[in-house]
């Protein structure tokens, strides 16, 4: 246990872990309505939804006989964490190597930077194996306030690990399977105009809980650029308004939003 409180304050920060900590000490929410009349009606508009064109930014498909490259990157992965979006990512990387193509496997992690043995810049990470896939775990060496809830500003302390990537696996695009501490990372992306792809697996673009929902377990009728968020479901550490632009800059700049 203190080698993982260890790990966690190292990665995030002291103060960001006591924020958390606080949060979640907070009433649930509840997921579970009291009865059929008290359900709302959900009405998310295409601007609430942060839809990207439909007309222009589409992904190519690749040529049947050429070899594809793909990166994902995930908030958490097997064996820290075991979710559906974890499986989810584990699944399209296998599709892919099952069809011959080439696949890794990036995720942020929370161990003690000793457990690290490669570092690029500012980012250090350790590469594994899972199911023969390449799974490299990275992290921040310094902590940034809050990329568990937060969308970034901005990447650059990114470049060199991504310049490591493309020399290891000259990837056609990266793909975003959660935004979630990665961010930093999809921002970087966006400012160089690197190719990528947003798989929306949650509600985290619109919503810091990820749940889209009221702590009294009712359904949110939408984040309104983040007004109902900042008097709703507050957060400590997150500025709501600047959150939604830059959630939506993200996804506008995707090559495919799905």
């Amino acid at each position: 246990m203190y080698e993982k409180i260890k790990g966690l304050i190292q990665t995030y920060g002291a103060v960001n872990v006591a924020v958390q900590a606080l949060e979640k000490s907070r009433k649930p929410v509840r997921c579970i309505l009291k009865n059929a009349a008290a359900e709302q009606e959900i009405t998310v508009t295409e601007e609430e939804a942060l839809e990207v064109s439909d007309s222009d930014d589409i992904i190519k498909p690749a040529e049947p006989d050429r070899q594809i490259s793909v990166i994902f990157i995930i908030h958490r992965f097997f064996p820290d964490s075991c979710g559906g979006t974890e499986q989810f990512t584990q699944n399209l990387a296998l599709e892919l190597k099952k069809r011959k193509h080439k696949a890794a496997v990036c995720a942020y992690s929370e161990y003690e930077c000793r457990w690290y043995n490669s570092r690029s810049g500012g980012i250090l990470w350790r590469e594994g194996k899972i199911d023969e896939i390449p799974v490299f775990y990275f992290r921040r060496e310094k902590p940034k306030l809050n990329p568990i809830k937060d969308i970034e500003p901005e990447g650059g302390d990114y470049a060199d690990f991504v310049k490591m990537l493309e020399g290891r696996f000259k990837p056609d695009v990266f793909h975003f399977t959660h935004l979630s501490r990665v961010s930093g990372l999809a921002q970087y992306c966006r400012q160089k105009r690197i190719p990528y792809v947003v798989t929306i697996t949650d509600f985290f673009a619109l919503c810091h809980y990820s749940v889209y929902m009221h702590r009294d377990g009712q359904f949110c009728s939408g984040s309104h650029e983040g007004r109902v968020c900042t008097e709703e479901c507050v957060c400590f550490t997150v500025h709501q308004a600047g959150r939604y632009e830059r959630s939506r800059e993200i996804l506008k700049a995707a090559l495919a939003v799905a």
